[in-house]
């Protein structure tokens, strides 16, 4: 019988375009594992829920994620984003900064 980690993930930065990222305070996510279809869960903070095959993958999605949502949240602007994805980005740009400490608008 194989072990499932189901440690939780912790991601503390980030890289978007060779810009550095750090999460403040650090993003812990809760993993969950269905035997039933054999694949990892993911939940956190940011309204996180994610889903891969194995918990390596689970990180990378993770990850992913993050970079996805500044490129599409943050550094889109505001303009075309409804109501929840402005909150969504002001919640973002609470928690995760550039590293250069730059101020996003």
């Amino acid at each position: 019988m194989n072990l499932v980690d189901m440690d939780p993930i912790t991601l503390a930065d980030f890289v978007v375009d060779d810009e550095h990222f750090v999460i403040d305070p650090p993003l812990r996510c809760e993993v969950e594992y269905d035997e039933d279809s054999g694949c990892y869960g993911l939940r956190g903070d940011l309204e996180l829920d994610l889903y891969a095959y194995s918990k390596s993958e689970l990180a990378e999605v993770l990850e992913e994620t993050l970079q996805d949502w500044w490129l599409v949240y943050v550094l889109s602007g505001e303009d075309d984003l409804s109501e929840s994805g402005k909150e969504k980005r002001r919640r973002i740009i609470e928690r995760i900064k550039p590293e250069s400490k730059s101020d996003i608008s």
